[in-house]
């Protein structure tokens, strides 16, 4: 909840009519959700959830340690699906 909780206050402080993603990168899937600003409301844009066990040539919904060549590919797969235009992202990722 935290991690949104940035996106949006990033969102809400910036001036005029802007837009942020928001990508995690978990275990399993990277999601992403596209929010703009818009009179003065977050307003969602565009959203993605994107399973990772296929790049690694496993199950959906199976936890999986890929390269990180293959979490870009994910990243900009579920980006290009998603068509998410804004370039301010934040990011959640995994220490371990």
């Amino acid at each position: 909840m935290a991690f949104f909780t940035k996106i949006f206050s990033k969102l809400m402080s910036s001036g005029g009519d802007t837009s942020v993603v928001g990508i995690d990168i978990g275990s399993s899937a990277v999601k992403i959700v596209e929010l703009r600003k818009k009179g003065g409301r977050a307003v969602l844009s565009t959203y993605g959830v994107l399973a990772l066990g296929p790049y690694a040539n496993s199950s959906v919904g199976q936890v999986t340690k890929l390269p990180n060549e293959k979490v870009a590919e994910a990243l900009r797969d579920i980006l290009r699906e998603a068509n998410a235009t804004t370039k301010t992202c934040s990011f959640a990722i995994p220490l371990s």
